[in-house]
């Protein structure tokens, strides 16, 4: 799907800005770097606890749970490793006035993760990376 689409449904759900971070696959979309399919943000734990109340949780298949917030937007949450929420959320990057999770942090976790698929954005990001630091 269309990135701006994709971030058209994330914004008719009018979460507040400061109060989440696009991450994985919306991370690479943004940059260029591939497409993605859908949105996955990482909330504050106010927030979360808020979305919690309202939306039912599943569990992760790695760390915390998540919530389907609408057909192509997921909330992540309920992380009990370092690097937290505030902390990633906090420190990402601003593109177009919104935040996305760093992109050392996606390679983070990528690399904890071994899926196949996440062995390839490591590599899309490394190229990406090499080709924008000169």
């Amino acid at each position: 799907m269309e990135w701006k689409l994709l971030l058209r449904e994330l914004d008719k759900l009018n979460l507040p800005k400061d109060k989440y971070a696009i991450t994985s696959s919306g991370c690479l979309a943004v940059r260029g770097i591939r497409e993605a399919n859908d949105v996955d943000i990482i909330v504050t734990d106010d927030l979360w606890c808020k979305l919690i109340k309202s939306y039912k949780t599943i569990k992760s298949q790695y760390d915390g749970e998540k919530i389907t917030l609408s057909n192509n937007v997921e909330a992540l949450g309920g992380f009990k490793n370092p690097p937290t929420t505030d902390e990633l959320i906090t420190k990402a990057d601003k593109i177009d006035g919104r935040r996305y999770v760093d992109l050392n942090w996606i390679i983070f976790f990528k690399v904890k993760w071994e899926r196949e698929k996440d062995l390839r954005d490591i590599n899309l990001i490394d190229k990406y990376l090499k080709k924008n630091s000169k």
